[in-house]
Parts: structure tokens; sequence; C-alpha cells
């Protein structure tokens, strides 16, 4: 049986009418704009972050992010983790309170308070930030760089294996497990590239996770932008007292900056050229905006991305593609 092409995927995957719209996007883009794509629930079913974090806290040595590292944590938040983590720069599997520890770990990251009920982050989300994405990243830039790579290596093969509907309880929620890569994604990458467009991750993950993940599915690992804390808090002015990450704005900020070579100083004020982006949470909401030629969104019912698809949809100038998250 003859390979099927990627438009054929496209169609199989999203419809015939899809196929189309982006074969009609990727004809009418302007030259040097690029295709972004989000990672988590975008190009895959599943997080790779959630993944990887739930894998360090299983399995892996939590190393001791700096304070400002934690981003906008609390004072009362900071505190109780370092009492948490004592003297130590880094607490094992098998060490006293390593229990103790990831179970405030989680309860701060999921629930974004202490067990007290009291805040973890303040700021808690601005334009530009997610407090527990934040701390999330700076939990894995506190590692090596072979760290880094060995987490993801083992996140990845591990929810690979899993069952697709696969779930975990996790401080009251539950969070899938498993992760599995959406052929129509990775074949929109393949037609963009063949129209002579560059393709980017662009993700609130970090970025060595994604970077490592991404060569296995055809994305250059130089072109992915992901959270990597140390830069924000080195690089980047503060915005509403906080980091810019890659959230939201900080995504169009980042684009801006990495892809296009524009100065920090003018990169929020800067649209990037976006042919067609895609995204499946409110979270991608700037890119999704900007985009000129086509919007994909993964329907997960957030919000403001929702109200954007119907809005481009009624005006009618940029093809919307909306596909299921399952």
């Amino acid at each position: 049986m003859a390979e099927r092409g990627p438009e054929d995927v496209i169609a199989s995957e999203w419809g015939a009418d899809a196929r189309e719209a982006i074969v009609r996007a990727l004809a009418s883009a302007e030259r040097g704009a690029r295709v972004l794509f989000d990672f988590d629930n975008t190009i895959v079913r599943g997080d790779l972050g959630d993944v990887a974090l739930l894998a360090l806290l299983d399995h892996g040595t939590l190393a001791r992010p700096s304070r400002e590292a934690w981003g906008p944590l609390t004072d009362e938040a900071h505190d109780a983790i370092a009492r948490a983590f004592g003297d130590r720069a880094r607490v094992g599997p098998h060490e006293p309170g390593h229990a103790g520890l990831l179970t405030l770990l989680a309860h701060v990251l999921v629930r974004e308070t202490l067990p007290s009920g009291r805040a973890a982050f303040e700021p808690s989300r601005t334009s530009c930030l997610r407090g527990s994405y934040f701390a999330m990243a700076g939990l894995v830039d506190a590692l090596t760089l072979a760290e880094r790579v060995a987490l993801a290596e083992r996140a990845w093969a591990e929810a690979s294996a899993r069952a697709l509907e696969a779930t975990r309880l996790v401080e009251g929620h539950a969070v899938a497990v498993s992760i599995r890569p959406r052929p129509a994604m990775l074949a929109l990458r393949t037609l963009a590239e063949d129209a002579g467009l560059e393709a980017w991750i662009v993700t609130a993950s970090h970025e060595d996770l994604v970077r490592t993940i991404a060569p296995r599915l055809g994305f250059a690992a130089e072109r992915v932008i992901g959270a990597r804390p140390s830069r924000s808090l080195a690089d980047w002015l503060r915005v509403e007292g906080a980091a810019v990450l890659t959230d939201d704005v900080g995504k169009r900020a980042h684009v801006a900056h990495h892809a296009e070579g524009v100065p920090i100083a003018q990169a929020l004020a800067h649209t990037p050229r976006i042919a067609i982006a895609g995204g499946d949470a409110d979270t991608e909401h700037a890119l999704l905006e900007d985009a000129r030629a086509a919007i994909v969104l993964v329907d997960r019912g957030q919000p403001r991305v929702s109200a954007l698809a119907a809005r481009r949809r009624d005006e009618g100038h940029v093809a919307v593609v909306t596909v299921s998250h399952e």
C-alpha cells in the first residue's frame, strides 16, 4: 500500500475542508512568515511538561532552584519549600524528607496554594506568565542539561507506552499521563516546510525537554522556543510584576526576539509574521490572534481562543480549522 502524503493525512484526520483550507493558507502565506505550533496538547495529545514533572517527582533527584528561579512564589510558600529542603541543595528519592517535599510541591504546583489554602504565587497569572508553569520550569532548570535530557527521554518513553486514556490523580485533579503525536499536525509541518515556511514550536514547557523530543517528530531542535526561567530572569524586564515567560503575550514576544531577531526592548510591542498558528489553550491566544492565513485550534473549550476562532470565522479573512482534542 502506498504511503499517504501529508495532504491525505490531514484530510483523513481533519476532513477534506480542513485540507483545502490549509493548502490555500500556505499558498497565500506571506514570504518569510512562519508556521507556529504549541507543543503540549497540540502537536501531541498529552502534556510533556506534566509527565516530565511527574517522572521527576516519582524517580528523580530534586535540585533546589534559587529564590528567583521559583518565579512569583510568595515569601510564605518559599519559606515552606525552603524548610522542606533544609540545608540540602539536592534531595534524592530515598532521602529523608523526600515524601514531604513531594507532597508540598504537588500542592503548590497543581493547586497554586499552600496546604493552608493561602496563595502560593503573587501574581499567579499575568499576560506573560502563569506562576505554577514558571515554578515547574524552574525545577527543571535547576537540573543539569544531561539530567534534563534524560528526564525528557524517560517521560516520553513512559508516556508513549501507557494506554491512550491513562490518567493519574494528583491533588484531586485527573492528569493525563499518556502522549501520542497527532499525525495531521506533523503533516502540516511537512507541508509548511515544503512551501518554504519555517515551522517553529513555542511552548510553555521547559525548552530543553521539548528540544530533546522535537527531532523525533521532524522539528528542528533550534526552532523550539520554550520556558527557560534563567533566561527570562536575566534578559527580560518584568511585566505586570513578573517575568516574561513563553505564555500568551510572552509567546509573541519570545517569537519576535528568538525567531525574528527583534531586540528584547522592542519585542513586546512587535507583531511577528505568522502565516498559520496551531494551539489548544488560552496561553496561545496572542499567537493565534497574529496568524494571518489560518488558525488550527485543538478545541478543549478554552474561552478566549474559542471566542477568537469564532470571531475569525465570522470575519472570513483567516481560515479556521477546529479539530477535536480526542
